[in-house]
Formats: C-alpha cells, sequence, structure tokens
C-alpha cells in the first residue's frame, strides 16, 4: 500500500505542477541584487564615461609570459574588429581607437592587455534579437 500510495502521489503531482523548468523560464532570479556593488560600480562608469546602458559586460585578457610584441599586437587588433562587427557588442574600450587607454589596458609587467566588452542584454543573459 505504501509504494502504491507513493506512485500514485508522483503521478498526481506530476499531472497537477508544472515543470520547474516551466516556471524557472518565466520567472528567472536576479543574478545579483540591484544594490550588489559591483552594479553600483558599473552604473557609476557608464555615467560618468558616457556609455552605454550594458551591465552585461565582459573582460578580455590577452597575455603572453615573453612580453607583448608586434604579434600580440596583431591578434588583438584582430580581436578588436572582429568585436566591432558582433552586433551584440555594444561597448569596446580598446586602445585601438583610444590610443590614450594603451597604458591604462596594459599590466604593469607588460604581459598583457585587457578588454573591456559590453555585451547586448542584462547581467548574464544573452541578449535578444
Amino acid at each position: 500500500m505504501v509504494i502504491v500510495f507513493w506512485i500514485a502521489l508522483a503521478v498526481v503531482l506530476f499531472v497537477l505542477l508544472p515543470p520547474l523548468a516551466k516556471i524557472a523560464g518565466e520567472k528567472p532570479p536576479e543574478f545579483l541584487p540591484s544594490d550588489a556593488p559591483v552594479l553600483v560600480a558599473n552604473n557609476a562608469m557608464i555615467k560618468e564615461f558616457n556609455e552605454s546602458d550594458s551591465q552585461n559586460s565582459l573582460l578580455v585578457v590577452l597575455s603572453n609570459d615573453n612580453g607583448l610584441g608586434p604579434a600580440e599586437e596583431a591578434v588583438y587588433r584582430k580581436l578588436v574588429d572582429n568585436l566591432r562587427a558582433d552586433h551584440s557588442v555594444v561597448m569596446l574600450q580598446d586602445f585601438i581607437s583610444t590610443p590614450a587607454l594603451r597604458d591604462v589596458v596594459t599590466s604593469k609587467d607588460h604581459k598583457a592587455w585587457y578588454l573591456p566588452v559590453g555585451l547586448a542584454g542584462e547581467l548574464a543573459t544573452p541578449g535578444r534579437e
């Protein structure tokens, strides 16, 4: 009787309740609370630097343990060109279009370049087309 009860309960719940994936898709939780320090800082940067209002961003790091040279800069330039052509990229802070940023986005040991990228969509979500 106990086994039959549990099987019947499982069948009833399966029929009456929607699948968890459907519920999660309809009402996804916030990735971060709106007062999270990273969001507050990101919003301040957007305001001060007149950037797009995208909160979906990433930081690309190009590095070489032997230092950065012309070959690495060619890769950086190609990456920047490809990102500029991508419709989901709404912001790009590179030293190709803004040479003054070169020192800011270069590591102190000159072994890495940082490339901040803003993407369409909300934080931690792909852009919607």
